[in-house]
């Protein structure tokens, strides 16, 4: 891999880093019906209409006889990695 392909590829990951790194509005997302908020936990009617940034922050999953409920990961996690690739491009 020649210098130009690994700094797009760099480029690219630090891209993707970023787009993980986005806050989840809850609010937004509870107006939508994609999240409904249960103590702790939030039942998501389908999980595949989820915004991406939101599905990888996914941290605990669980299923009753209502569906799925899932945990999110704090933002500050992914935070960290896009700071990181931004310091190196």
């Amino acid at each position: 891999m020649d210098k130009e392909n690994t700094k797009k590829s760099i480029e690219e990951l630090a891209e993707e880093a970023r787009e993980l790194a986005k806050p989840v509005d809850f609010e937004k997302l509870e107006k939508e019906g994609l999240l409904i908020k249960e103590g702790a936990w939030y039942r998501v009617p389908n999980m595949h209409k989820l915004p991406k940034h939101v599905r990888v922050k996914v941290k605990e999953i669980s299923h009753d006889k209502k569906g799925t409920k899932v945990k999110l990961e704090k933002a500050s996690k992914f935070d960290k990695s896009a700071k990181k690739f931004n310091k190196i491009i």
